[in-house]
């Protein structure tokens, strides 16, 4: 018998190779045929396994008998095959493997007899090295689940192909249009302006007089972000081309008379439109708008990022280029946002002014 020392080290490298696989302690006790409580007090180094157990254990995660342990694969079918199945099948899942390649094992790694024959059960797959797995289209719950999670990961690698396409395309023209003054003023106010008329759209408004102004910004959001520029001086020359051609973006809506257009400035004004703008700040305002233009660029060349992974590469490629342009840093930029959004409230007007300014929700 091996010393209780000995057990400890040899349990540790076994919940190592649970976590690195991706299986749960419920998922070991399942196909072992033991309690959970059992696996989790051996890990643990509270209970020594039995030689027939290790054995076993040792070989589900491995495919090799531990050194010095020379008892059988235990012979015995493990409660509820096809639950435990279905556990492998999913505990594959979640450590990356797909449809074609999750579940499959040998007769061995079950405690079943080499010369058992279960392929031919419904619901049971066997291939010809004479293992064994839960069909892939099981109504199980674990195996829906893994269903699920494989299609998850098949539609996030999908999303990275297309942003891996789409997005040097567009940071290299933001960075294009960003290094001249004149075209980086036009992003910026094509950005605001977008932002104004996502925000506006969505907001709820009680008083009557501010929904009326809420409704203004939104069908002319325009003007009503050419008032946050000015605010800071950032000035549009009328000779810069559309940002909407630069980038591939859907045009907003032609030009209203002036009285709408004058207006919809007074009505940014009750809105406190301006005064955001000055609490952002110049640099602040510009990334914000170039983030807008940024995210609507990438999702006209792609579905854009819905998954965590896609928004991390959708992150870091456009800081590369803001730190490229040496507009200012991610934290600086943090700092003035919290200045905006946590400012102190001078009216209800201003508070709810503060409701139409959004970052970008994939940045």
């Amino acid at each position: 018998m091996v010393s209780q020392l000995d057990w400890r080290e040899r349990s540790g490298r076994l919940r190592k190779l649970r976590k690195a696989r991706g299986w749960t302690l419920r998922d070991v006790a399942r196909v072992l045929g033991v309690t959970e409580a059992t696996i989790s007090r051996c890990e643990r180094g509270l209970q020594e396994a039995s030689g027939e157990l290790e054995s076993a254990w040792t070989h589900l995660l491995t495919g090799r008998r531990p050194q010095g342990v020379t008892a059988e694969t235990p012979r015995r079918r493990p409660r509820g095959l096809f639950s435990a199945l279905a556990e492998i099948f999913l505990a594959d899942a979640r450590a990356g493997m797909s449809r074609d390649t999750a579940g499959w094992r040998d007769l061995a790694h079950l405690g079943l007899a080499s010369g058992e024959s279960l392929g031919s059960e419904p619901g049971i797959e066997s291939d010809s090295l004479g293992r064994i797995r839960i069909s892939p289209d099981s109504t199980l719950a674990s195996v829906r689940q893994a269903r699920e999670l494989m299609d998850f990961r098949v539609s996030v690698q999908r999303e990275i192909r297309q942003l891996d396409a789409a997005l040097p395309v567009v940071a290299t023209r933001l960075s294009e249009v960003m290094a001249e003054a004149p075209s980086a003023a036009a992003v910026v106010l094509a950005g605001i302006a977008r932002m104004l008329a996502t925000t506006a759209r969505v907001l709820e408004v009680p008083d009557q007089l501010l929904a009326r102004d809420s409704a203004l910004v939104g069908t002319n959001p325009g003007a009503a972000a050419d008032a946050a520029l000015s605010a800071v001086g950032i000035a549009v020359p009328e000779s810069v081309p559309s940002v909407a051609q630069w980038f591939g973006l859907p045009p907003f809506r032609p030009g209203l008379e002036k009285l709408e257009l004058d207006e919809t400035v007074r009505a940014a004004g009750r809105l406190f439109i301006p005064t955001h703008a000055e609490r952002l700040g110049r640099n602040g305002l510009t990334c914000l708008g170039a983030a807008w233009v940024f995210v609507e660029a990438v999702e006209a060349r792609s579905k854009g990022a819905l998954s965590v992974e896609g928004e991390r590469r959708l992150g870091d490629v456009f800081w590369e280029v803001i730190n490229g342009s040496a507009i200012m840093s991610r934290d600086t930029l943090l700092e003035a946002w919290i200045k905006l959004i946590d400012g102190e409230q001078i009216s209800w007007e201003e508070e709810l002014g503060r409701l139409l300014w959004l970052w970008p929700e994939a940045l």
